[in-house]
């Protein structure tokens, strides 16, 4: 047992938002490079350990890199398969710091888990990212994965980039995944849920200010309504059922609100839940904070009951 697990869940949550609000957001405010970002997130996330009992291993996904996080004891590929895209604003991140909640979805469904490191801004503006995640998953069903038994998983910038890759896999009459795993989303560049205002006092970890850059770094002369970019405005007719994870303090809670009515209305299924006060993309504390097993334990719930279904 650790020593965060010795301490008590209320204190655990304390502490981690109290790190992410004191190191993490003040970070994200300043005027740093990209290149002294991404070199203080990978120091951050690097105490983010897979879980015992996994193995993570390079792979290359058609041209793009990636980790492969599988269950240890399995000697051949599994029957199931999870494309998952980190957050960081389009700008920041990588697979290596997903390890964790790769390898707790990996052992709660058995599913062989691919964290793809798609091209980010601003040396690689959109489309790229889009066509990074639209290339790894036609490489999954390259190797053999059905798409029934594939699932497209995503958590901020990198959940908003999932629905744009389904969008396009759509469009281009490719077979779709069972589902879709939109943690604390980011679908709207414009950035005009009300939620953006009123939440920014509690949310410990981001700033509409942050997000304004990066998103003009990721479109560079597009529209920031762009569907492509922000597939909130895109008709969603067709996708598949969609699991929300948002929590309650953070400024894009009326991104993943306003993607369930959207979504509910084209009549796709959602189920979207919301983690009274947590914050974006909590789930990324996995192994050191309960609130996080739990709602990676409900989200490979959800999967296997999906893949059950659609076997």
């Amino acid at each position: 047992m650790s020593t965060t697990e010795k301490l008590p869940k209320s204190l655990r949550r304390g502490i981690m938002r109290a790190v992410v609000r004191g190191v993490l957001r003040p970070m994200l405010g300043t005027g740093l490079s990209v290149p002294t970002q991404n070199r203080v997130v990978g120091a951050i996330t690097a105490i983010n350990r897979p879980p015992r009992g996994v193995t993570v291993t390079s792979q290359a996904m058609d041209g793009v890199p990636a980790i492969q996080v599988s269950v240890a004891r399995q000697k051949q590929k599994a029957e199931s398969a999870i494309l998952y895209l980190h957050g960081g604003a389009y700008v920041l991140g990588a697979a290596q710091g997903y390890r964790n909640v790769a390898g707790h979805i990996a052992v709660n469904t058995g599913a062989d888990v691919f964290c793809a490191d798609y091209r980010m801004a601003p040396e690689h503006p959109y489309p790229l990212a889009v066509d990074d995640a639209v290339a790894a998953y036609r490489w999954l069903l390259a190797q053999g994965y059905a798409p029934q038994k594939i699932a497209i998983a995503g958590d901020s910038a990198g959940g908003g980039l999932a629905l744009a890759s389904a969008l396009a896999l759509r469009d281009q009459n490719v077979a779709l995944p069972a589902a879709l795993v939109l943690i604390s989303p980011w679908v709207d560049l414009t950035l005009s849920g009300e939620s953006v205002h009123i939440k920014t006092r509690v949310d410990a970890m981001l700033r509409a200010s942050w997000l304004t850059r990066s998103a003009q770094q990721y479109m560079q002369g597009s529209p920031l309504d762009h569907p492509g970019g922000s597939p909130l405005f895109a008709d969603l007719t067709g996708m598949p059922p969609m699991i929300i994870h948002t929590g309650s303090d953070e400024i894009l809670l009326d991104d993943s609100k306003r993607l369930a009515e959207r979504a509910q209305a084209a009549g796709v299924a959602v189920n979207h839940k919301i983690y009274a006060n947590l914050w974006h993309v909590f789930h990324i504390h996995a192994g050191l904070m309960p609130e996080a097993d739990a709602a990676l334990d409900d989200i490979c719930t959800q999967l296997n009951a999906a893949w059950c279904t659609s076997g």
